[in-house]
């Protein structure tokens, strides 16, 4: 079984979906058995994640691409924008505070990487530009994405 499978909602699926051709066709008994034992593995991480964790994973996936929206994110998870907004309100969340606090954990681990200029740095956390990322920053710290960066590591 490769241990780099990342148990993500959608792995399971193609995993189910090569587990299902499989077992049609007969092909490799061995082989039907680890990806069936992959699904089950994968099914029972996603039940150990609270929905929560499964959302931050799911802004942080879409911070690559853009802005994360809502109504894309519970598609992928297989909800409603307004079950998705119900359950995390149940566990004490928002979707807007989890895309503020994942940006706010990214744009540190960003600003450690020196080399990487705060503009680039606005744009990857999904900014439309720099002065939108610093006033969020200050939000979060009281002083600017410059000013951290140049405390003492």
């Amino acid at each position: 079984m490769p241990t780099a499978l990342s148990c993500q909602p959608e792995a399971c699926t193609q995993l189910e979906a090569g587990l299902t051709r499989r077992e049609n066709k007969r092909e490799g008994y061995r082989f039907d058995y680890s990806v069936e034992h992959g699904v089950i593995l994968c099914q029972r991480r996603n039940a150990e994640l609270t929905l929560v964790d499964r959302t931050r994973a799911q802004v942080r996936q879409a911070l690559l691409s853009g802005e994360p929206v809502l109504e894309i994110i519970a598609e992928k998870m297989g909800l409603s924008a307004g079950s998705l907004q119900r359950r995390l309100r149940e566990q004490g969340a928002t979707f807007t505070a989890l895309v503020d606090k994942v940006r706010c954990e990214l744009a540190t681990h960003y600003l450690q990487q020196r080399h990487l200029p705060i503009a680039e740095l606005a744009l990857l956390l999904g900014y439309s530009d720099v002065s939108a990322f610093s006033r969020a920053f200050r939000r979060w710290f009281g002083i600017s994405p410059r000013q951290w960066r140049q405390l003492p590591a």
